[in-house]
């Protein structure tokens, strides 16, 4: 019976990414569950403010401007995390990093 082929270790830069990634997807799940608790938070209060609202009294909007950064904090953190993650996202010095293009030569 043949013992199963060792596995290569792989290089430092595949890690590195890999971790970056991981990192990526976290920051992602954090960013869409601020924007989504925050969201459903002030969804909840102007829904509470409206009801009690009366003929003399005007709607404060007092729950968007304390959810309203958290929301827009949750939506950054989303994209972020999106972004570091993302496949195309390489790290500088690693082989392929960057759009460069290669140097044309002269005619």
């Amino acid at each position: 019976m043949s013992e199963p082929p060792a596995e290569r270790p792989r290089p430092a830069s595949e890690v590195v990414l890999a971790l970056w990634r991981g990192l990526g997807v976290l920051i992602m799940m954090l960013g869409i569950a601020l924007a989504a608790l925050s969201g459903l938070c002030t969804a909840a209060f102007v829904v509470a403010d409206m009801e009690h609202v009366s003929e003399a009294e005007e709607f404060s909007g007092l729950e968007l401007f304390v959810g309203g950064p958290f929301i827009l904090m949750g939506a950054l953190m989303w994209w972020g995390g999106w972004a570091i993650s993302r496949e195309k996202w390489r790290l500088p010095g690693a082989e392929g990093a960057g759009s460069e293009e290669p140097p044309k030569e002269s005619e």
